[in-house]
């Protein structure tokens, strides 16, 4: 396993998000869930391993699907030291928004220019932050409520993001290119934050999405280094909801890590800040998949989905669970970094090829959504 993840597979930043953790048209309405209540669109969200084509955002809006989890790097909008280009956002961002689908970003990876560690935080210098803070400000001012995107494209119904996941799995050392540390996340959660309300004081800040429990020597707990980081001076003015990633071999262990994070906030009177689930799954195939803890038939997949879902949403209120974002819309079989085996791209709603699996059926009835057919 490496310990940092390779500058060249950017874009997979959070396709392989787990990787270092597991190896070891429609309308904007809310809608009804079976599982009970009524839920915003972007309840529920997905995490796709490449850039979704607009068939897909709108299979995905089809469904019930209101989100997309993106990664956004600095290291693709500002190459070459103090020069800017959307370009790649603007499409995805614009693309989602036309299908009634928002991007929930999660602010991840630095530039080639400031640290050849593609995941190393940008906190180890004045001018680092500074860097990290102007593009987080721009990101902000860009794509956030009333942002510059939006006026540009008056033809875009607007998606406006307002939450922004800071980085991902900080209680993993391969996710922060060193030993990790609740301090110096909590240094990176307060520039952000700042930077954050400075580009538009609309935007909510999230504390990424922790790893229940990293393989030993890598990390600790999410608990213990969520009751870390609530130890330094101040950090709860500098977030306003935490990202759980609660990878598990049963729903009940999902929800019961879930719950665990809503009692270290609510002992840390906290109770004011949010729960987003940012990943879960399980995966169908590829190669290892046998010596995967988070193995499953697609039609094992498709009960575990619909298990968690449930249990989760009929504890939402309690738990103040704002959104839950399954890890992975649709298998790839493609290019990869190649450290990584071949099951972590299988944990999709669909097949590579585009066929729905049994997942796709048990999302799209939790989420109210039409189980729409195969991906052209």
């Amino acid at each position: 396993m490496r310990s940092a993840i390779h500058r060249s597979g950017w874009r997979w930043l959070l396709c392989i998000g787990s990787a270092l953790t597991l190896l070891a048209g429609p309308t904007h309405t809310a809608q009804a869930s079976k599982a009970g209540g009524s839920l915003p669109p972007e309840f529920f969200g997905v995490l796709p391993y490449v850039t979704p084509s607009s068939a897909e955002f709108s299979h995905m809006r089809a469904g019930g699907v209101g989100a997309a989890r993106i990664a956004f790097c600095q290291c693709e909008v500002e190459k070459a030291q103090g020069t800017y280009n959307w370009y790649y956002y603007d499409r995805i961002v614009g693309r989602a928004a036309r299908s009634g689908v928002s991007v929930a970003p999660v602010l991840l990876g630095v530039p080639a220019w400031m640290s050849p560690q593609l995941v190393r935080m940008p906190i180890d210098s004045p001018a680092q932050e500074a860097s990290w803070s102007a593009f987080v400000a721009a990101a902000a001012e860009r794509y956030g409520p009333g942002g510059t995107f939006w006026s540009a494209n008056p033809g875009v119904a607007a998606q406006p993001i307002v939450h922004w996941e800071v980085w991902n799995e900080p209680n993993i050392s391969g996710w922060v290119a060193g030993p990790p540390s609740a301090r110096r996340y909590a240094r990176l959660l307060r520039i952000t934050h700042a930077a954050l309300r400075a580009g538009n004081p609309a935007t909510r800040t999230m504390v990424a999405g922790l790893y229940r429990r990293p393989a030993e020597g890598k990390g600790p707990p999410m608990n213990v280094f969520l009751s870390r980081l609530y130890r330094v001076k101040g950090v709860k003015n500098w977030f306003d909801a935490v990202g759980v990633h609660p990878y598990g071999t049963s729903s009940r262990q999902v929800l019961k890590v879930v719950r665990k994070a809503r009692e270290v906030m609510d002992a840390n009177q906290d109770r004011r800040a949010t729960i987003w689930v940012t990943e879960i799954g399980w995966t169908t195939g590829g190669d290892q998949w046998a010596q995967s803890l988070y193995r499953a038939t697609p039609e094992e997949q498709a009960r575990r989905l619909a298990r968690s879902y449930r249990s989760l949403i009929r504890e939402r209120r309690r738990l103040r669970l704002r959104q839950i974002t399954w890890h992975g819309w649709r298998d790839w079989d493609g290019p990869r970094p190649v450290e990584f085996v071949g099951w972590l791209w299988q944990m999709g709603v669909f097949t590579s090829a585009g066929q729905p699996k049994p997942a796709w059926e048990a999302l799209t009835r939790i989420a109210g959504g039409v189980p729409t057919g195969p991906i052209p």
